[in-house]
């Protein structure tokens, strides 16, 4: 059986970042002991890292809001962090995951 989280995450700047004032990412659900994704990942997700690193999301201008599906144990998945596909103006960082995916 697996699990998915889903997150919240909201894009900053670069210079916010460097300041140490990215916003934080907010896990809105947990799906615990689901053996199939259907009706609970969307279809068309791109898979963005592994379970070792968390994305985080650069852009200027206006912030953007991202939901982050983190997949583990799913047959048919991979295990990971999935997103629908990125704007290519969005700049993509990932940072080290200490967390507990299950």
């Amino acid at each position: 059986m697996g699990a998915v989280n889903v997150w919240e995450v909201q894009s900053t700047t670069e210079f916010e970042a460097a300041r140490g004032q990215s916003p934080q990412p907010r896990l809105s659900q947990r799906h615990r002991d689901i053996a199939t994704a259907s009706g609970v990942v969307p279809e068309g997700l791109a898979r963005l890292c592994g379970l070792d690193w968390f994305p985080r999301f650069y852009t200027e201008g206006e912030p953007r809001k991202f939901k982050l599906y983190q997949v583990s144990g799913i047959e048919g998945l991979t295990d990971g962090m999935y997103a629908n596909p990125i704007d290519p103006v969005v700049k993509v960082i990932l940072q080290r995951w200490f967390g507990d995916a299950a």
